[in-house]
C-alpha cells in the first residue's frame, strides 16, 4: 500500500509524536509498504529522503514546530494516489489531509498523542469557554476520521471525553529496546 503520513513536525524536530512516526514509517516498510511523510520545510535541516515532502512553512517562535502556508502540488498528488492517509495531528496538514480523504473517499486514520487540553493552561481569560471550544474542534476532527488511533488508555479516555463517535483503537508506542542496551552488554553477548 501507499501510505501519506502527514505530521505538523517531524526532523530535525526531536518530539515524541517524531519518533512514534518515525518507528511507524520503518514498521510499515519492514512490510513492504510505500510511506511518504508529508510535513513542514525545515530548509537546509531537511532530511534528503525521497519519501519526505515539505511544505512551505515559517517556524512558530522557538517551538520547532512550524506553520505551513502552503499545499505543493507533489504533496497534493502524493496524498491523491495514496491508499490511506494517516495524520497526527488535527491542525494544518490534518486538515488538508482530512479534506483530500473526504474528497477521494479514502481513509482518513488520525493518531491522537497530545493532550491539548494541557495547553489550556496558558489562556489567560475564559478557561472554560476555551475548553468547550477546544473539546468542540477536537470532537469535530475526529468524527470526520475513519478510525482514531490512541497510544494510551487515558488518551482513550480523553478522546471519548469529546464526545468523539469514530472507533478508537488503542496502539502503545513502540520502544526500540536496542537502542537502550549498553555497550557492554552487547560486548558480552558477542
Amino acid at each position: 500500500m501507499k501510505i501519506a503520513i502527514f505530521t505538523e513536525c517531524y526532523e530535525p524536530v526531536i518530539t515524541g509524536v517524531v519518533h512514534s512516526i518515525e518507528s511507524t514509517k520503518k514498521g510499515l516498510e519492514s512490510l513492504g509498504h510505500q510511506v511518504f511523510i508529508i510535513t513542514p520545510d525545515y530548509g537546509k535541516k531537511n532530511l534528503k529522503d525521497e519519501g519526505i515532502i515539505p511544505c512551505p512553512s515559517i517556524p512558530l517562535g522557538s517551538t520547532g514546530y512550524h506553520f505551513v502556508y502552503s499545499f505543493p502540488l507533489k504533496a497534493r498528488r502524493i496524498a491523491e494516489e495514496a491508499d490511506i492517509l494517516h495524520t497526527h495531528h488535527p491542525f494544518t496538514l490534518g486538515q488538508r489531509a482530512r479534506k483530500i480523504a473526504r474528497g477521494q473517499k479514502k481513509p482518513l486514520l488520525f493518531t491522537h498523542h497530545t493532550q491539548y487540553d494541557q495547553y489550556l493552561a496558558y489562556v489567560p481569560i475564559a478557561k472554560k469557554l476555551a475548553k468547550k471550544v477546544l473539546y468542540g474542534y477536537l470532537k469535530s476532527f475526529c468524527d470526520q476520521a475513519t478510525l482514531i488511533i490512541a497510544p494510551s488508555e487515558s488518551i482513550k479516555r480523553k478522546i471519548k471525553a469529546y464526545g468523539a463517535e469514530t472507533p478508537i483503537e488503542t496502539v502503545p508506542n513502540g520502544v526500540e529496546i536496542e537502542k537502550f542496551k549498553r555497550k557492554t552488554l552487547l560486548s558480552r553477548q558477542n
